[in-house]
């Protein structure tokens, strides 16, 4: 906490000491983002005058093809009438030729008539309808009646015709028309109508099976449809021509709005930088007071912490917990002042970890309810069960907010009561809604004053009333791409609403029992693992056998293992794993071993072990490790043999208590004393800047903090070497996943989960959980598509850690070996203390760590320590008497 205060004021000065500098920024960002809005806008009117040129084109082609449609209509609708006439005339006699023959299904003495000599014969609708068209000139319109079994062969039905044909008789359709190319490449307007059976039909057709009213084929009629294109060939032409001219104009007046804007923007430099000197003196002041307000408040935090550490009484640790806790408050509330200027530089960051729901409900609850005092307030709380418990987000800007809100609350209600309630909104797997309302019957806000409740100013003659706070809440839930409202009726009382959206990290919700324990205010936190509070026996005498076909996992049970002493060996195999217990050489105390193996199962392995001959074989406890933890796996591994078992991601604790059961002998054990595993001790062996880098790195999808604790420094930066050596190996076996290898997929997944959560990738090692479930219940398509994001997020995640272990290699490579700090630069840092120039400070300092010293290095050591404690006063007394400046 002292570091990131430090850091937070050096941003501060860093602004108000280079003030043109940060005035050059602000003006190169303002002009960025008229160029940004300027192109976004010419793009836009591009796409706006193009899709109408596309749409105004379509429509006129539209026309076109709704008055060939209609020419199409009329032709068809003529020979219709054609035909109803010859049909209820009785059919027409025209002259016989080779053309025109009596018909055929006519009766004899219906066929023909002699009349002068001549002979005449009766026609039927379609051939007087053909008849006609062949005596025209054919130069236009092609039409004809057709048919998909037709009485004339000439008459049979193509293939446009005869699906249209099917849809007419199926009634999807009640014409047909389409433009399709011939082979010459010029454009065709076909156009078909259904010709329905009528009285006149059956007159001559009752033999072809012809029912009346029913669809008998259609009327087909083709022609060019070119004409019709170059009727509309001059309004497209003019069309696109205007749009364009239009298109130029709106351009040229947005480049000239743009330059006009750039122009301003240049203008208003004086008067930004005016502003930054009129708030110089108000930071300096807010500086100074946080300095002098967060040394003791460091003081008591640090204390507190190290307190925890030790074995106290469980109300000694309660108490101790709510003053660092309390202490932590209040120090956040210096942060307030200095995240306004956080906020206005844009270094505002949110920091993402996993956390328990629960416990950011209480401590908000528990922090803030003894505000109401003496005063007749009551308080309610409502939790819906339904929320996740566990989350990942900015716990810490959560709380900050809920702190304000509740503080305000409490604060403005003198009677009455005040209400917070948590529930769970719009959700899916990965992510959950919440929606947080603070309520008071307090006395209100103002009506002209509730527009303004966000405003960032600070007020500072009224600081009660604006507390500067509710607008740092807006922008961290407007950070996390949430809402937050207000409601309130002067004298009657205020609400507070804000919805954020976190990623689930498990799904198991609070439910009922705890959320009335909440509400009770009967809920005890539950507290982080701390593998201080964690007894470990060193047992030197002990060895172990672990079993594992991922090298990185077996890494994590030595790392987890170091702190006992105990020696392990390792077996990537069934077959190293069965040689190394017919070693009569080596009887090991207790075998680690991994449940899923390629080619075969733990119980079968188990099998196999108690399957050799020696006694020792058939008696040394063996304990499961399995990522695949499910309710009963304790009861199955116990049926089948096994000593025990520990799910993966593994508990320290409960790795203690198995070594405890399995492995500690009473009467082998050493009389060490019981020591408490610190997490600040493994980082011993790292410098101060080392430290630094590793514990403020921000990887996706690990928790390095985590693993720093759970292994320590060196161990775990072991771990995760072999992470980024062994696991591109196993990711290039499923980087093509196949229908017939689902079940080898299932086992080379098995093993990724398992090494996930070893290094700490809790959400990759779930996500591998998910992928072996679809795997090993046959879903292909599923696993097909999971498959691809987590090699993605597995591939990036291995790319993050060795450019992450490249930095902290580079960081000891770069070290200049020296015999001592040099005086030149220690007499600079003298200066700039005296110019209390924090940045020139930070500079010099960091200067002096990047050599190794023979002598004198715990000097540089001790002046980064009273950097970040803010002490600059002891920096001065103390190097003025190493220079000799008294």
């Amino acid at each position: 906490m002292r570091k990131k205060t430090s850091r937070n004021i050096r941003r501060l000065q860093k602004i108000y000491q280079k003030p043109i500098a940060y005035l050059k920024l602000f003006k190169q960002d303002e002009i960025r983002v008229i160029r940004f809005f300027s192109i976004l806008f010419a793009a836009f009117i591009t796409i706006f005058i193009f899709a109408s040129i596309l749409f105004s084109m379509l429509s006129i082609k539209k026309r076109a093809f709704d008055n060939a449609l209609t020419a199409a209509q009329v032709a068809v609708r003529k020979d219709i009438i054609y035909r109803n006439w010859n049909a209820s005339s009785g059919g027409v006699f025209v002259l016989a030729s080779e053309k025109a023959d009596a018909d055929a299904f006519l009766p004899a003495n219906q066929r023909s008539i002699t009349s002068g000599g001549k002979r005449y014969v009766l026609i039927n609708p379609s051939y007087m309808v053909r008849l006609a068209h062949e005596a025209s000139d054919g130069t236009f319109f092609n039409t004809r009646t057709v048919d998909i079994d037709p009485i004339r062969p000439g008459n049979k039905a193509d293939d446009w015709e005869r699906a249209a044909i099917i849809r007419f008789e199926s009634k999807e359709a009640l014409q047909a028309a389409e433009v399709i190319k011939n082979p010459a490449g010029e454009r065709i307007f076909r156009y078909m109508a259904p010709l329905a059976v009528n009285d006149n039909c059956l007159a001559c057709h009752t033999q072809h099976a012809y029912v009346l009213g029913s669809t008998k084929g259609g009327i087909s009629s083709s022609f060019s449809f070119e004409p019709y294109l170059q009727r509309v060939s001059g309004p497209m032409n003019q069309i696109f021509l205007t749009h364009i001219l239009v298109w130029l104009m709106v351009l040229t007046f947005i480049y000239f709005a743009a330059r006009q804007l750039i122009l301003n923007a240049n203008k208003k430099n004086e008067a930004i930088l005016s502003a930054l000197e009129a708030n110089k003196a108000k930071s300096i002041f807010f500086l100074k007071v946080s300095h002098s307000i967060s040394t003791p408040l460091n003081a008591i935090i640090g204390l507190s912490e190290v307190e925890l550490r030790k074995k106290h009484s469980a109300e000694t640790r309660n108490n101790l917990r709510e003053i660092n806790r309390s202490g932590a408050s209040i120090l956040a509330l210096v942060d307030d002042v200095l995240d306004i200027s956080k906020i206005q530089s844009g270094k505002f960051e949110l920091q993402q970890k996993n956390y328990d729901m629960a416990n950011i409900i209480s401590a908000a609850v528990n922090e803030n309810i003894v505000r109401i005092g003496y005063r007749p307030v009551t308080f309610e709380l409502f939790v819906d069960p339904a929320i996740p418990r566990r989350v990942r987000g900015d716990d810490r800007r959560i709380k900050q907010v809920l702190d304000k809100l509740l503080s305000n609350a409490f604060k403005h209600t003198r009677s009455g009561k005040v209400g917070f309630s948590v529930q769970k909104t719009a959700s899916n797997k990965f992510v959950t809604g919440l929606k947080f309302t603070i309520s008071d019957t307090g006395s209100g806000i103002e009506p002209a004053k509730l527009s303004s409740v966000f405003s960032p100013k600070l007020n500072v003659d009224k600081i009660e009333e604006n507390d500067l706070n509710l607008s740092i809440c807006k922008e961290i839930i407007e950070k996390m791409d949430g809402d937050i409202a207000v409601e309130s009726t002067l004298n009657k009382g205020t609400s507070f609403t804000f919805t954020i959206s976190q990623k689930i990290v498990e799904h198991t919700p609070i439910g009922g029992e705890l959320a009335k324990q909440l509400s009770d205010f009967t809920y005890q936190e539950t507290p982080v693992p701390e593998i201080s509070n964690i007894e470990i026996v060193k047992m030197p005498y002990a060895k172990v056998l672990a079993v594992d076909d991922v090298p990185t996992n077996l890494e994590v049970v030595k790392g987890l293992l170091a702190p006992y002493e105990i020696k392990v060996d390792t077996a990537a195999n069934i077959d190293e794993m069965l040689a190394a217990i017919r070693d009569k050489s080596i009887q090991y105390n207790a075998v680690f071993m991994d449940y899923m193996m390629p080619g075969t199962d733990g119980v079968e392995a188990f099998k196999l072990i108690r399957a050799e001959p020696s006694e020792y074989a058939k008696t040394v406890p063996v304990i499961a490790i399995t990522a695949y933890s499910v309710k009963g796996a304790r009861e199955f591994f116990l049926q089948n043999g096994f000593a025990d078992y520990l799910p993966k991601p593994i508990n320290v604790a409960d790795l203690n208590n198995v070594l405890n059961s399995w492995v500690k002998n009473t009467e082998q054990e050493i009389s060490y004393k019981p020591i408490a595993v610190s997490s600040e001790e493994p980082l011993q062996k790292f410098n101060e800047s080392d430290i630094s880098e590793l514990l403020q790195v921000d990887i996706a999808d690990l928790d390095i903090k985590r693993g720093v604790a759970l292994f320590g420094a060196n161990e775990y930066m072991r771990i995760l070497r072999s992470f980024v050596t062994h696991v591109p190996g196993l990711l290039k076996k499923i980087t093509n996943v196949e229908l017939s290898t689902l079940q080898d997929y299932a086992v080379v997944v098995h093993g990724l989960k398992g090494v996930s959560y070893g290094i700490n990738a809790a959400e990759l090692g779930s996500f591998a959980g998910e992928l072996e479930l679809l795997a090993k219940g046959g879903n292909f398509k599923r696993v097909n598509e999971g498959n691809k994001v987590f090699l993605e997020r597995m591939n990036a995640l291995i790319a993050d850690i060795t450019a992450f272990l490249q930095q902290i290699d580079a960081l000891k490579e770069n070290r200049i070996k020296t015999d001592m700090p040099g005086i030149d630069t220690l007499a600079a840092l003298y200066e700039a203390c005296l110019q209390f120039d924090i940045t020139a400070m930070e500079d010099y300092i960091t200067k002096l760590e990047q050599s190794e010293y023979e002598r004198g290095g715990e000097i540089v050591s001790w002046l980064r320590q009273q950097l970040d404690n803010l002490e600059y006063e002891s920096m001065i007394e103390y190097l003025a008497a190493y220079l000799g400046k008294n």
